[in-house]
């Protein structure tokens, strides 16, 4: 399922610059355009948990997964930017309900397993991602519109929906909701949860922009054909993938919080370089940094956030990935409107800026850690 979803997603993206050339767009207006799916994203945070709750998340990974098969084929046929915004929509509600229900799900599996998995469950999203840019490349370069490219690819995005769903855990396994412990802060008032979320925020900013824009800065800033630009998603997801697939052994050899905040230093260094230079192979080179440098903090969050003394395992990922994911939200119409005033250039100068937050923010993602200097300062502040 994380595979498809990365598969899914990834193809679509690989035509956002067929679909802007349609409508017409500008960067300022695409921006806008996008934030429609991160709206129906954070949407479906609201709706997952009462579903997984009364249906488990077996059920809600394969209803999800179904929707989004459907919903990815939106952009392709809507003739106007009112009804793209509405398919835009469809796609963050039903990418965002498999997103957390799968989530949800692996953290199950991790537990019987009792090891770390969740960083290799995440690098086959990316491995679905870079299969989706490839198939992208591959049906612009020979002139596939979006209409037949998306149609025919969600056929077949539904018969992996209905293979992969029939392997999860059965319903029985699903978690059933616990009462809340006595004198357990509540999850919206936990500091360690906010660091945690603001960390995920800075990762998901940078990820939204290498789907959103790396394909638009490739063309219109370097001036590649879509073929070409459609590799520097492909970049982005193939680190992305070597990344996560190494997350949980180097999670354990370094530590997360060294691993974090050297992979933001990484991604700082690397498109920043990439911004300086400002042609295509540098460009392709600093995609590759930014996969590379965000594909462990995601999963460490995930983590992180079920594992925070005092606070519910659910709670804690319900809050972490709203605040997290809401970098989606504000992401693309954000670097849309300082492209708008400093060129696209600008606009991913921002992924910089956020990669330096993310390596201050590193000591969150040890919640011992970042729990014990909480109580330090909260005894402080009492006395």
């Amino acid at each position: 399922m994380f595979f498809l979803l990365g598969v899914a997603y990834a193809g679509w993206v690989a035509r956002i610059p067929a679909m802007r050339d349609r409508l017409d767009l500008g960067d300022r207006d695409l921006g806008l355009l996008l934030l429609a799916v991160a709206i129906g994203a954070i949407l479906s945070f609201r709706i997952a948990p009462p579903l997984i709750a009364r249906y488990g998340n077996r059920r809600t990974t394969q209803v999800g997964a179904f929707l989004m098969c459907v919903a990815v084929t939106f952009p392709g046929f809507t003739p106007t930017s009112l009804l793209t915004a509405v398919g835009l929509f469809a796609i963050g509600l039903s990418t965002g309900l498999l997103d957390v229900s799968m989530n949800a799900h692996g953290v199950d599996v991790e537990q019987r397993l009792g090891k770390p998995i969740l960083g290799s469950l995440h690098a086959l999203f990316s491995v679905g991602g870079l299969a989706g840019a490839g198939i992208g490349s591959v049906a612009a370069s020979q002139g596939l519109t979006p209409a037949v490219h998306l149609s025919c690819a969600s056929i077949l995005y539904l018969v992996l929906a209905f293979v992969f769903g029939r392997s999860l855990l059965p319903r029985s396994d699903a978690p059933v909701p616990e009462k809340k412990p006595e004198g357990a802060p509540r999850a919206r008032l936990n500091a360690t949860l906010v660091a945690l979320g603001a960390v995920a925020f800075c990762s998901s900013v940078g990820e939204g922009a290498m789907g959103d824009w790396s394909a638009v800065y490739l063309r219109d800033m370097l001036h590649t054909s879509e073929a070409v630009a459609a590799l520097g998603y492909a970049a982005f997801s193939l680190t992305m993938v070597i990344g996560r697939f190494a997350g949980d052994r180097l999670t354990v050899r370094f530590g997360a919080v060294d691993i974090v905040r050297y992979g933001g230093l990484l991604v700082a260094a690397g498109l920043g370089v990439g911004l300086v230079f400002n042609n295509v192979a540098m460009m392709i080179v600093g995609f590759l940094s930014v996969g590379l440098g965000l594909s462990v903090v995601m999963p460490t969050a995930f983590r992180a956030s079920g594992n925070v003394p005092g606070v519910e395992p659910a709670a804690g990922l319900s809050m972490m990935a709203t605040l997290g994911y809401s970098g989606f939200l504000v992401g693309p119409p954000g670097i849309g409107f300082v492209a708008e005033h400093l060129t696209l250039r600008g606009g991913l100068g921002v992924v910089v800026g956020l990669a330096v937050v993310l390596t201050v923010l590193a000591p969150s993602v040890d919640p011992s850690r970042a729990s014990s200097r909480g109580g330090q300062a909260r005894r402080m502040l009492h006395t």
